[in-house]
C-alpha cells in the first residue's frame, strides 16, 4: 500500500484531494497515535507522527510492511489481537494494555490505551483495521504510585495501631496543653491503672499526677525524689526539644519497685506549632540490676586484680607474664631491672616485644652452669611459648654494661585456656647468686675431701650401727686385711675384727655416738684377716643427722707399739731414745688428731655467721651468732666437722661432704693452673632440724686459703639465716598456683557457657573467644580469630545496628537487644554489650549472645500448628456444606418428579418431556458435581496415604488439551475458551490424572471469572526439554501474598469476595501434588482483579514438533 502523502493530485480528484489531504494532516498532526493496516499479514497504510515516536521507527521502516515486520515484539500480545479482530470483526477496546517495543536495540515497556476498529468494504467484508490510542504510561505510573503509596499509608497505620496496643512499653501522647489523648495498655499499667479505660476516664490531668503520686514515689538516679515537672513530658513541651530521663518509681503500698526511662518528641505542624508530644516509656529494671551486677563484680576484679599485683611487686623475685604472641602482660619491678629498665612501668610501655628482647641482648650475656652461652630463644619463657611445657634452668647473668655478674634461676610455665591451646607464659627469675657461691665452695670442699679420702693417709671406714662396714678406702681395707669385693658382698663387720675383752667397749662408744657425742681418738686393738692383732688409734662420730650410719678413722700404730715394748726392754740402756720417740709419738698423735679433725671438717662447710677452720690444727671457730643460728643458746663445746653438720637433714650432709672433697681437689688444680691462693666456693642452701623439731634454711658460703705451697692452710665463710625468704618463696608459689586456679575456674566459666562469648578491644579485635562462639565462628572463619578485626571477619556488620551498639558500648552503654537477626546466618540472638573498665577508661566490650532461633522456631511451628488446625476445622464445614447442596438439589427434584407422577396417577396424562429433560439435567450436573467433590476426597486421601498411582504413557499433550476444553466448553457455553498451540509435543504420564489437572484450571478459571467472556488455555515451550501449559483468566485475581499458599492443602484465599465462590481448598493442592510426581513444577502469576495465569511444566516425551 503506499503512502497517502505520495499521491498526486489530478484533475478527476482536485476537489476531493483536498479533503484527504486536510484529513491526512489532521490524522498526522493529531496528538494520539492513529495508524491503518490492510488485510490478513496487517500490512502498514498509515501511521502518524504519533505512532511513529511510541514505536521509535522512521516512516520509510514502517509504511508499506507487515506489522510483525516492523514491530515482531508483538507476536504474543497486540498481534494475537490484530488476528482476534480481524478474524471476529469485533471491535477492541483496552484501557490500559503493557505493550513492549524495542527501540534502537533497547526493550522498553510502556502502558498503551487504544482501540481496535476493523474496517470493511461495500459488501461488508473486512479489509483492515484502524488503530487508534496513545501512550498513557505516565498516567499508569503515576496512579500505581499514588495507590501503592495509599495501601503502604494504610498498612504503616494499621502496623502502628496494633504495634502501640502490643508493644512492651509505654505508649502516650499529649496535646500541647499537657494533657493526655492516647495510652496503651502498658502505658495504663506504668501509671497504676488497670486498664486504657480507667485512665481515659480522668476528667483532668490534675487527677492524673494525683494519682501517679499517691501510688509511688519517683526518685532519680541519685535517689533524689522528682516532682512531675522534671519529667521528660513537661521538658519535650516547655523547650520544644526531646527530652529523655531515667526515674525509679516504688509502689507505696507493696515496696516494689522498677525503672523507667521516658523519651518525649514533640512533633509540630505544618504552621509550625506544636501539635503533640509522643512519649515512650521503657522498663529497664533488668539492665540496671544488671548494671548493678556488673558495678560490683568489676569493683571485686579491680580488687582482686590490684591486691595480685601488689603481690607480685613485693616479691624479690622477678616476675613476667607473657602472651602467646610474645607481648608483655605484666611484669613487676625486680623483672623490670634484671632487663635492663629502671622500672615496670617504662617496660610496660614498650608494646614490641621484639624491642624488649633486643635491649636484653644488648646489655646481657648469658651461660649455663657449664659455661656454654645461651641465646634469648634458649630460656625458658621462650622455650615454654615454643613447646607448652614447664622448663627451669639455671643462668649465669653477664651484665656488659656494669662489669658485674649473678646468677639467677629461672622457670616459665605455660597456662593453657579450657580448650587446651596457650595461653600465656608465666616466669619467674630468683637471683642466687650467694646460693651459687656457696654451691662453688662446696663443690670445692668436697673435691678436697675426696682428694683426702683417696689419698690414704689415714684409713677411713663407713658403717652401720649394726657393725657393717659399707664404704673403705684402701688404707682400711689393708689394716684389715679384706677386699673391696668382700666389702661390697657384706663381710666387712666390725664384731669379726674387734677382740672379745674389747666388745663392750667399742658397743659403749657406739652408744655415744648415736647419743650425738664425737669419739675421740683412743687406742684400740683389732684383729687382721690373718688373725694378727694391730694396734690403732680410732676415733668415730655418726653422720650428721643419721642414726644408723658413722665414719671410722683410724691409725696403724702397730709399730709404734713394738718400739714402746722395744724400749720398755731397753729403758735403762735407750731411756734417751724412748723420750725421743715418746715425742715422736706424741707429735705424730697430735697430727693424726689434727689430719681427724681435718677430715671431719671437709665433710660439710661449716657456714656461720663467722667462721673458721684451720686445717693444719683442725680447729674450727665459731661466732657467737653461729651457736645461736644453729640453736645451741648458750651452750659451748669444742667443734669437729661431724658436730658442725650432725643437725643438717641426712642427705644434705652427704651432698656436704662430697662437695667438700670436689672443691678441695679444684683449690688445688686451681693453684697448680693459675697460682691463686685463694678459692671461693659456690654459696649453697641447706636446711638443719632443731632439737624442738623445728628447721631452718640456712645459706653458707666459704673459701680455701692455701699457702705458697699449694696446700690448704685454712678455710673461713659465713652463714646466712634465710629462712624467711624460703617462706616467701612458698608463698610466691602459693599465690601464683591460687592465681593460675582463679584464671582456669574463670576460664572453664567462660567456656561452659551455652552462649556466645567474645571480648573486643577498642580496636575491634578480638581478644577473647569462648568455647560456643569460636564453634560457630569455624562455620565462616575457619582461622584463629584472635587478635583479628571483627570487620575483617565480617564485613558486613558495619552500618548495622550491631556496629552501632558496639559503638555506644564503648562510650560506657550497656546495650541488650532482643530477637536480632545474625547478619552471618539465619539465627536469631538476644545480645548484650557489656563495657569492661579500668582507671583509663572503657578497654573492652563483652559481647554475650543468646542463641533464640530454637524459641521463635517453635512459635512459628506452634502458630502453624493452630493455623493447620483452624484450616481443617474449616475445611470440616466447608465438606459438610458442600456434600449436603448436590445431595439436596437432587433430592428436591427427585421429590418433584415423584409428586407430578403421583398427582398423575391412574390418568393418561403424561409426564411434560421439558420439565422431565430440565429435572433429569440438573439432577446430572448436581450428582456430576458430588462426584468431583467425592474424588477430589479421594484423591487427597490417596495422597496422604502414599497410595496415589500413576499409570504412565506417551501421549500428546495437545490432543489431552483439545478434549478437555470441548468437554468444558459443553457444560459451559458462557465463557469462550481459547486454546493456542505454540508447540506440538508429547509426555509421558498419566493422561487421566494430567487431565484432571487441566479440568481443575479450568474450572477454577470459569469459576472465579464470572463476569470474563472468555479464558485463553496456551502450549509452549519451557527451556529446552520441557512443554508449558499455560490457563489465563480475566477474573477477580489473587493477592500476591497468597501465591505460595493457594497450592497448600485446605488454603483458601482470605477476602470477602473469594469467600463466596463454593470450594474446599484442595483442589490445587491435587494439581500439585500429581505435577510434582511427573517431575514438574506449577505456579501462579496474579494480581487482584487482573485476572491470573496458571502454569505448570511437563519434561517432553520423544517425540517433538514445532509449529
Amino acid at each position: 500500500m503506499q503512502d497517502l502523502t505520495a499521491i498526486p493530485p489530478t484533475k478527476q480528484n482536485v476537489s476531493s484531494s483536498y479533503a484527504e489531504q486536510l484529513i491526512k494532516n489532521l490524522f498526522m498532526q493529531a496528538p494520539f497515535a492513529i495508524q491503518i493496516v490492510r488485510g490478513p499479514d496487517f500490512i502498514y497504510e498509515l501511521a502518524n507522527k504519533r505512532s511513529l515516536e511510541i514505536m521509535g521507527r522512521p516512516a520509510h521502516e514502517v509504511i508499506g510492511r507487515r506489522a510483525l515486520d516492523v514491530v515482531p515484539e508483538i507476536k504474543d500480545t497486540l498481534y494475537r489481537l490484530l488476528q482476534q479482530v480481524y478474524t471476529t470483526g469485533e471491535r477492541y477496546l483496552a484501557e490500559e494494555e503493557a505493550v513492549t517495543y524495542w527501540r534502537n536495540g533497547e526493550k522498553v515497556d510502556i502502558f498503551a490505551k487504544f482501540l481496535y476498529e476493523p474496517l470493511r468494504d461495500e459488501h461488508g467484508k473486512i479489509t483492515g483495521i484502524i488503530i487508534t490510542g496513545d501512550d498513557i504510561t505516565a498516567q499508569v505510573l503515576a496512579r500505581k504510585k499514588i495507590e501503592e503509596g495509599s495501601k503502604q499509608l494504610q498498612s504503616i497505620k494499621e502496623q502502628l495501631e496494633i504495634t502501640f496496643r502490643n508493644i512492651p512499653g509505654g505508649i502516650y501522647q499529649f496535646n500541647g496543653n499537657g494533657k493526655l489523648e492516647y495510652v496503651n495498655k502498658k502505658g495504663a499499667e506504668l501509671m497504676g491503672y488497670n486498664s486504657v479505660e480507667e485512665v481515659m476516664a480522668e476528667p483532668d490531668m490534675q487527677q492524673l499526677k494525683d494519682h501517679v503520686n499517691k501510688t509511688f514515689i519517683i526518685s532519680d538516679e541519685a535517689g533524689q525524689v522528682v516532682s512531675q515537672e522534671k519529667g521528660s513530658v513537661y521538658q519535650a513541651i516547655t523547650t520544644g526539644k526531646k527530652a529523655e530521663t531515667v526515674t525509679q518509681f516504688v509502689n507505696k503500698k507493696t515496696n516494689q519497685s522498677f525503672w523507667i526511662i521516658s523519651n518525649s518528641t514533640p512533633v509540630y505542624n505544618d504552621d509550625g506549632s506544636l501539635g503533640f508530644v509522643l512519649t515512650t516509656a521503657t522498663d529497664i529494671t533488668p539492665q540496671k540490676l544488671a548494671e548493678q551486677k556488673i558495678r560490683e563484680s568489676e569493683r571485686q576484679m579491680k580488687s582482686a586484680k590490684e591486691q595480685l599485683e601488689q603481690s607480685f611487686e613485693n616479691i624479690p623475685a622477678g616476675i613476667f607474664l607473657i602472651s602467646k604472641n610474645r607481648e608483655i602482660l605484666f611484669v613487676n619491678d625486680s623483672a623490670a631491672v634484671m632487663s635492663g629498665y629502671a622500672s615496670a612501668q617504662e617496660m610496660m610501655r614498650v608494646k614490641d616485644p621484639k624491642l624488649v628482647a633486643a635491649r636484653i641482648v644488648d646489655r646481657y650475656e648469658m651461660y649455663d652452669e657449664q659455661g656454654n652461652p645461651v641465646t634469648i630463644d634458649k630460656t625458658p619463657p621462650s622455650l615454654a611459648l615454643q613447646d607448652g611445657q614447664r622448663h627451669e634452668t639455671v643462668l649465669e647473668v653477664r651484665d656488659k654494661k656494669e662489669q658485674t655478674s649473678y646468677w639467677v634461676l629461672a622457670k616459665a610455665s605455660p597456662l593453657f585456656e579450657a580448650d587446651g591451646k596457650l595461653s600465656m607464659v608465666l616466669a619467674v627469675s630468683t637471683n642466687i647468686t650467694t646460693q651459687k657461691k656457696a654451691e662453688q665452695a662446696v663443690r670445692q670442699s668436697e673435691q678436697r675431701f675426696r682428694f683426702l679420702f683417696d689419698s690414704n693417709v689415714l684409713a677411713v671406714a663407713f658403717w652401720k650401727v649394726g657393725g657393717e662396714v659399707y664404704d673403705a678406702n684402701d688404707s682400711f681395707l689393708n689394716l684389715v686385711g679384706y677386699s673391696r669385693e668382700e666389702m661390697r658382698q657384706g663381710k666387712l663387720n666390725w664384731r669379726k675384727f674387734t677382740l672379745p675383752e674389747d666388745a663392750e667397749l667399742h658397743e659403749q662408744k657406739v652408744r655415744q655416738a648415736v647419743a650425738g657425742a664425737t669419739i675421740a681418738p683412743y687406742e684400740m686393738q683389732y684383729i687382721h684377716k690373718n688373725g694378727q692383732r694391730i694396734s690403732t688409734l680410732v676415733g668415730y662420730a655418726m653422720l650428721t643427722g643419721s642414726q644408723e650410719n658413722g665414719i671410722a678413722f683410724m691409725q696403724d700404730i702397730s709399730k709404734l707399739k713394738e718400739a714402746e715394748d722395744e724400749l720398755r726392754r731397753s729403758e735403762e740402756k735407750y731411756r734417751q731414745l724412748s723420750i725421743n720417740l715418746e715425742e715422736q709419738v706424741n707429735q705424730r698423735t697430735e697430727e693424726l688428731t689434727e689430719k681427724n679433725r681435718q677430715l671431719s671438717e671437709a665433710q660439710q662447710i661449716a657456714q656461720l655467721a663467722n667462721w673458721e677452720w684451720n686445717p693444719e690444727t683442725n680447729e674450727v671457730f665459731w661466732s657467737e651468732e653461729m651457736y645461736g643460728i644453729y640453736g645451741y643458746g648458750s651452750e659451748r663445746f669444742p667443734l669437729t666437722f661431724e658436730k658442725a653438720v650432725e643437725r643438717m637433714l641426712p642427705d644434705e650432709a652427704v651432698a656436704t661432704r662430697r662437695r667438700m672433697q670436689e672443691h678441695i681437689v679444684a683449690a688445688v688444680r686451681s693453684f697448680k693452673e693459675t697460682g691463686e691462693t685463694i678459692f671461693t666456693n659456690p654459696p649453697i642452701d641447706f636446711q638443719i632440724r632443731l632439737p624442738d623439731g623445728s628447721g631452718k634454711f640456712l645459706r653458707g658460703t666459704g673459701k680455701i686459703i692455701l699457702d705458697n705451697k699449694g696446700q690448704i692452710s685454712r678455710i673461713v665463710g659465713t652463714v646466712q639465716d634465710i629462712t624467711e625468704q624460703k617462706r616467701s618463696e612458698e608463698k610466691i608459689i602459693e599465690a601464683n598456683e591460687k592465681l593460675e586456679q582463679r584464671n582456669q575456674f574463670v576460664e572453664k566459666l567462660i567456656n561452659s557457657s551455652l552462649d556466645l562469648i567474645t571480648v573486643v578491644d577498642r580496636e575491634l579485635r578480638f581478644i577473647k573467644i569462648n568455647k560456643k562462639a569460636e564453634s560457630v565462628m569455624r562455620a565462616y572463619y575457619p582461622h584463629d580469630a584472635i587478635g583479628k578485626k571483627i570487620t575483617d571477619i565480617n564485613p558486613s556488620i558495619k552500618g548495622t545496628l550491631a556496629y552501632d551498639d558496639l559503638a555506644r558500648a564503648f562510650q560506657g552503654e550497656i546495650i541488650i537487644r532482643d530477637k536480632v537477626k545474625s547478619t552471618i546466618s539465619e539465627n536469631y540472638y538476644e545480645y548484650n554489650y557489656v563495657p569492661l573498665s579500668d582507671s583509663t577508661g572503657v578497654y573492652a566490650v563483652m559481647i554475650i549472645s543468646h542463641d533464640i532461633t530454637e524459641g521463635i522456631r517453635q512459635t512459628e511451628e506452634l502458630r502453624k500448628a493452630i493455623e493447620a488446625d483452624k484450616l481443617k476445622s474449616d475445611f470440616i464445614k466447608m465438606a459438610s456444606h458442600e456434600l449436603k447442596t448436590p445431595v439436596t438439589s437432587t433430592k428436591g427434584y427427585v421429590q418433584l418428579l415423584l409428586t407430578i407422577l403421583k398427582e398423575n396417577d391412574g390418568q393418561e396424562k403424561k409426564l411434560s418431556p421439558l420439565l422431565l429433560r430440565s429435572s433429569l439435567v440438573s439432577i446430572e450436573k448436581q450428582l456430576n458435581r458430588l462426584t468431583r467433590l467425592l474424588t477430589e476426597l479421594l484423591d487427597l486421601s490417596r495422597i496422604e496415604s502414599g497410595q496415589l498411582e500413576l499409570n504412565r504413557e506417551e501421549f500428546s499433550i495437545n490432543e489431552l488439551a483439545i478434549d478437555v476444553v470441548q468437554d468444558v466448553a459443553y457444560t459451559n457455553p458462557k465463557q469462550q475458551i481459547n486454546l493456542y498451540h505454540d508447540l506440538t509435543c508429547k509426555v509421558y504420564g498419566d493422561k487421566d490424572r494430567l487431565g484432571q489437572v487441566i479440568i481443575n484450571l479450568l474450572t477454577n478459571a470459569i469459576k472465579y471469572s464470572p463476569g470474563a467472556d472468555k479464558i485463553d488455555i496456551t502450549i509452549e515451550r519451557h527451556d529446552t526439554d520441557r512443554v508449558a501449559v499455560q490457563v489465563r483468566d480475566y477474573g477477580i485475581g489473587i493477592d500476591k501474598k497468597f501465591h505460595e499458599r493457594i497450592f497448600e492443602r485446605f488454603f483458601r484465599a482470605e477476602g470477602q469476595e473469594e469467600q463466596t465462590y463454593p470450594g474446599f481448598g484442595i483442589g490445587l493442592f491435587i494439581a500439585k501434588e500429581i505435577i510434582q510426581r511427573h517431575g514438574g513444577s506449577i505456579y501462579v502469576a496474579s494480581e487482584k482483579r487482573k485476572g491470573s495465569l496458571f502454569t505448570f511444566t511437563l519434561p517432553l516425551g520423544k517425540k517433538i514438533k514445532h509449529e
